[in-house]
């Protein structure tokens, strides 16, 4: 068309069609500078027009400029286009009438645009004006040909808004109004379509086959009618293999996925040159072609779905609003690629196009929190590949974000669900956090009922059926179990050549074995594990791991069976699976382990000296490879240990201990909670006793001393470390670097809120924010540790340090290992052993057991008198075993004899290692002799004190307190709610208000938690006569009982308080040490030290009612004096009143011994 055809119109108008023209040239011909010119004949239209009227040609002129805008838009995605077009289609479909058919087109093209903008931004408001001028466009159009394309437009639009909104009625609507055009128009191939389109989209939110099975039907009625050539049979063909692609999800035809493909090519090759939605046509044959790999494993179809993802993006230009998308298909057919062949990805590129998804969108985008999610699992898959654990933490840190910011009805929750639960997984496997486990099965959990895919929902329940596994080897609870085999055996039903489902079976079944017995189970174990490696493909980069798994199944069958050809066979595969993992991975140290684990047991079942060799090996450069998870390197340097100890080389089992002991400290990082800590530190109990033994036959009790203390106490030294007592010259030397110490301090020591772990949103911003003040308080310590002077704040002293201490009086360590016992004494002339060759294990569980029997059968209300008088035999009996085999052996060494009447009392601190800590060294001896010159009685030798560890000695000196002192708090609750009452306890309190001039007595519900943490640091003496709880299994759980409910070891301990002297507990066992954890000697005593008290006593078993008054006064008789105490002379007070208790029971230690002195 040219100027002269228009001759009779107004200028504006005849630049306006000549504008139309040019565009009409463009979507021909794709050549750019059409559309370059279509925008400036526009704009010059339109400028030879008056605004508002439409006579002149302004309408008609704006909306020539919005057409060539939205269509430069469709091919940049430039916002500024999209907004200008927006802003001329507003004003044009203003002032062009009602009648005028061409207002039709102009409200379904402003539609149009209005929803490519709620792409961009999700706005609601947007789409709302959307759906209003397309049923605008609808009315208008009734009576014409255009009412197919203005309800499809309207579909769309309906359908946006039950995606963005939840709401099932926008869709519902659409297609009703579908199918009553339907009955009117049964051939039109537009309402054909749209009504098709409609179904699907039905489908796809609520995952009603019937929709999708009438949707595949309409789709094919309407390419019917779209002849070959026709102008819209490229867009149907799209419509209909992107049906069936979902239909085959279902249905598992060959025939349907074939067809989809099919469908798809010979969309992409019809489709006009430069056609808007390319991106999406290859993106879509792409994700066809993996789908169909995926379940028919054609490696050619995975190949060129990357390929054509590649395409996608690169015709989808920066900044255009389905590029982000694109990216994100093209990051799905990289990871599928790398998980279905083995291939290595770029994980960097994956990162890159994740990162880069996420920054299209803008803050707000519903589907902001989708990108972050799917970046934060390109960070896992990193870490997978590198095992660097900063990867870890920042996929953390993203899937968790994106599930805060989660609409709790958005389409793609399952996928973010199972990121996130991806991530937590692997956090639980490095570091041990349960929390994170337990968070993981219930999103995969979720994650599987949400998923509307056969094929997707399988692969959440076999990571459902792992993660319940993992959860049954942490806790033990056979439920857990037997899920993981019922998920594992269902995934195999739904897709029954799926290796995964194949492995995780076999490893599901070998723990059922391994708890039952059952050898039938063991063989189904073996043949699941067998299926998994034949299934794989070729180079797959799971073949290490599956080849491991198999290896290890038929190490147990070895074992359990006596079965060498089974070991045999087990050599040859982790041999084979050695050799590919160090071509493939970085992250051997897991399949090393495993390699290393079966030679061992090779060596032990055939004394092959070269299996041990080889053994020994694999554990050692397991133990040092820093990419392998804490609790497994630990375990790698025991054995590695331990084997050279089997060969008679002492120093290569020293090195390997010693190492062990040194990587402790990685296995309970402090941004676990305290649970995942103790249980982390359980399983590696005596490792410092075995690796000082070790060090001892060396010769070197120097450093089997720095060994026990670097080993044991691990989380008390990690509280002390926040408790530096050099911190006065930080602040001399950097004031603000001490304060932010404090300030970290502060915030790391306070109690996770109540509510926390019930309440999963609250749970994760809590873990979230301790995780960034772990790095900064790491990052702190660093900085503090650069300044000259203060390399050593806040660690665990040297020997030279430790020796310091044992200035006044000899600490004595005694360390028990399997072979047998020593002492370890520091004195102010050196250190120096005693040798304890009766101390062995054996010998010492028996008389633990001994002990344990004769107290309970002493304390029960139940028991007959004689029963009580023959445990009351029994417990002096163990009490004599004691003295013979380690006390007495030791105070002989010390050159210790009988105290000489009138002379200071020699002073000693005990510090006991592994169940020995269960067992009242102070009351050790032959108590028959009681009253003779040289009875063979500690009581009669020395003042004893108790340490956990002598790092916690010397931080208990560093600060001396003031005195004489006479502020006192008294806790007596003769009524407990839901507790016996104490009928002495209201006795206690009373003795001390006559011994002491200024006492606060909270009695009964006064007595409650919040008002004695708010008076303990007010008041420098503390004494609780009160019930009390030890709870097996969580020591930090332990408590006293106060009015209103427990207050806990943990809360107690992460108080940091200052000026307070002595806390006395009048309360049954608050030291008692769970055999489990003795090492670490977590209980409620050593939480009042921990708090800021320099003094703690405490009971080692329950105390009888009627005795606790008699002790407390005796002992608050001695350390007082005209209404004030000294309590430097807390060890001496106590040893007097256990005297002085003994003189009227004798014959029941039981009685007197329970009470011990923590402190200086």
């Amino acid at each position: 068309m040219n100027a002269a055809e228009y001759g009779r119109s107004a200028p504006a108008e005849v630049l306006a069609a000549m504008s139309m023209d040019r565009l009409d040239d463009f979507a021909r011909t794709r050549n750019a500078s059409r559309l370059e010119e279509a925008i400036r004949l526009a704009r010059q239209a339109l400028a030879a027009t008056s605004p508002g009227n439409a006579d002149d040609g302004h309408a008609m002129s704006c909306f020539a400029l919005m057409a060539a805008l939205s269509s430069r838009y469709a091919r940049h995605g430039e916002p500024a286009d999209l907004e200008e077009a927006i802003r001329h289609g507003r004003w044009a479909q203003e002032i062009t009438p009602d009648g005028d058919e061409a207002k039709i087109g102009i409200l379904s093209l402003l539609t149009e645009s209005l929803l490519d903008l709620v792409e961009r931004n999700g706005d609601r408001e947007t789409l709302k004006e959307a759906i209003e001028l397309q049923r605008n466009a609808v009315r208008l159009a009734v009576q014409t040909p255009l009412l197919g394309k203005a309800l499809s437009m309207l579909g769309r639009a309906l359908t946006t808004w039950t995606e963005l909104t939840g709401e099932l009625a926008a869709l519902e609507e659409a297609m009703a109004t579908d199918r009553h055009l339907l009955e009117r128009e049964p051939d039109d191939p537009h309402i054909l379509e749209s009504a098709a389109n409609r179904l699907h989209d039905w489908y796809r939110i609520t995952g009603a086959l019937s929709a999708l099975e009438e949707a595949v039907l309409l789709h094919r009625r309407s390419l019917g009618h779209r002849p070959d050539g026709s102008e819209y049979r490229h867009v149907v063909l799209a419509n209909l293999g992107v049906t069936l692609q979902d239909r085959y999800e279902h249905s598992q035809r060959q025939a349907d996925i074939d067809e989809a493909i099919s469908r798809l090519r010979e969309a992409l090759a019809t489709m006009p040159a430069g056609y808007r939605a390319q991106g999406q046509r290859l993106a879509g044959l792409a994700q066809a072609l993996q789908t169909r790999f995926e379940h028919e494993g054609d490696r050619a179809d995975l190949e060129e779905a990357v390929r054509l993802s590649r395409q996608a993006v690169a015709v989808t230009p920066p900044g255009h609003p389905q590029r982000g998308d694109r990216l994100t298909d093209l990051a799905h057919t990289y990871v599928g690629l790398s998980q279905a062949t083995g291939e290595p990805v770029d994980a960097d590129e994956l990162i890159r196009l994740r990162q880069e998804a996420l920054d299209l969108l803008p803050a707000g985008h519903r589907d902001r929190a989708v990108a972050r999610s799917n970046l934060g699992d390109a960070y896992r898959f990193r870490y997978e590949r590198s095992g660097r654990f900063s990867d870890l933490g920042r996929a953390r840190d993203l899937c968790e974000q994106a599930m805060d910011d989660l609409a709790d009805d958005h389409p793609h929750r399952d996928q973010c669900l199972f990121n996130a639960a991806s991530v937590w997984r692997h956090r639980f496997d490095h570091a041990g956090d349960l929390d994170a486990l337990g968070q993981a099965i219930d999103a995969f959990r979720e994650a599987a009922r949400l998923f509307p895919h056969a094929s997707l929902r399988q692969r959440a329940l076999v990571q459902l059926a792992s993660a319940l596994r993992a959860r049954y080897d942490r806790v033990g609870d056979l439920p857990d179990l037997r899920d993981a085999i019922t998920f594992g055996r269902e995934c195999v039903q739904l897709v029954p050549d799926d290796h995964i489902a194949h492995n995780n079976l076999g490893n599901t079944l070998q723990a059922w074995y391994e708890t039952t017995g059952d050898a039938d189970v063991l063989r189904q174990a073996v043949a699941a594990g067998r299926r998994a490696v034949d299934l794989l493909p070729s180079g797959h980069h799971y073949e290490v791991m599956y080849l491991m798994n198999l290896a290890h199944s038929l190490q147990i069958q070895a074992e359990g069976m006596d079965d060498m050809t089974a070991l045999d066979e087990a050599v040859g595969i982790i041999r084979r699976a050695a050799a590919v993992a160090a071509r493939r991975t970085p992250l051997v140290g897991p399949f090393r382990f495993n390699v290393a684990v079966i030679m061992r047991t090779r060596f032990e079942r055939a004394g092959d000296a070269e299996s041990r060799l080889e053994a020994v090996a694999a554990f050692r450069e397991t133990a040092r490879d820093e990419a392998t998870p804490p609790q497994m390197r630990v375990k790698a340097g025991i054995e590695w240990g331990r084997l050279e100890l089997a060969a008679g080389d002492w120093e290569a089992g020293h090195e390997g201990l010693a190492y062990a002991v040194e990587l402790l400290h990685s296995v309970a990082p402090r941004e676990l909670g305290r649970k995942d800590q103790e249980h982390g530190l359980r399983t590696l109990a005596g490792l410092a006793s075995q690796a000082a033994w070790c060090a001892l036959r060396l010769g070197r009790p120097g450093r089997a001393m720095e060994l026990l203390e670097q080993g044991r106490g691990v989380l008390i030294a990690q509280a002390l470390e926040s408790r530096a007592s050099d911190l006065s010259e930080l602040h001399v030397r950097d004031a603000g670097l001490a304060e932010r110490f404090e300030r970290l301090r502060e915030r790391l020591n306070a109690p996770i809120p109540a509510g926390a772990q019930a309440e999963p949103k609250l749970s994760t911003a809590v873990l979230r924010e301790r995780r960034s003040l772990v790095a900064e308080w790491n990052q702190t310590l660093a900085q503090i540790r650069g300044l000259e002077g203060l390399e050593g704040f806040g660690r665990p002293p040297s020997i030279d340090r430790l020796l310091k201490q044992a200035t006044e009086g000899p600490i004595i360590t005694i360390n028990v290992s399997a072979a047998f016992g020593d002492a370890i004494i520091l004195t102010p002339g050196g250190i120096r052993t005693v040798p304890l060759p009766a101390l062995t294990h054996p010998w010492l569980a028996q008389r633990v057991e001994r002990f344990a029997t004769a107290l309970s059968d002493i304390t029960s209300d139940t028991a007959a008198v004689v029963r009580r008088k023959a445990a009351a035999k029994e417990l002096s009996s163990v009490l004599a075993d004691l003295w013979d085999t380690v006390t007495g052996p030791v105070l002989a060494g010390l050159g210790i004899s009988a105290h000489v009447p009138g002379t200071p009392w020699p002073r000693v601190w005990w510090s006991p290692t592994g169940p020995l800590s269960t067992l009242p060294l102070h009351a050790a001896g032959h108590h028959d002799e009681y009253g003779q010159p040289d009875a063979r009685i500690v009581l009669d030798r020395v003042v004893s004190s108790y340490i956990p560890t002598v790092y916690a000695l010397e931080h208990a000196r560093q600060s001396p307190l003031p005195e004489p002192c006479r502020d006192v708090l008294v806790s007596a609750l003769t009524h407990t709610p839901g507790a016996p009452d104490l009928r002495a306890a209201s006795r206690e309190s009373a003795l001390l208000e006559r011994r002491y001039d200024d006492v606060l007595v909270l009695p009964e519900a006064e007595a409650t938690r919040a008002r004695v943490l708010a008076e303990i640091p007010r008041h420098p003496i503390a004494h609780f006569a009160c019930h009390a709880t030890t709870v097996p299994g969580d020591p930090s759980g332990s408590h006293l009982v106060l009015h209103d409910g427990p207050l806990t070891a943990l809360e107690i301990s992460s108080r940091h308080l200052s000026g307070l002297h002595l806390a006395y507990l009048s309360a049954c066992s608050t030291s008692e040490t769970d055999p489990a954890f003795a090492d670490e000697a977590i209980h409620v005593a050593t939480a009042f030290q921990l708090a800021g008290y320099t003094h703690v006593i405490g009971t080692l078993w329950p105390i009888a009612d009627n005795v606790a008054p008699e002790i407390a006064d005796l002992f608050h008789a001695n350390l007082a004096l005209d209404g004030q105490a000294s309590p430097s002379g807390t060890a001496l007070a106590l040893h007097q009143a256990v005297h002085e208790l003994r003189s009227r029971y004798p014959a029941t230690p039981a009685l007197w011994a329970s009470h011990i002195h923590l402190g200086p």
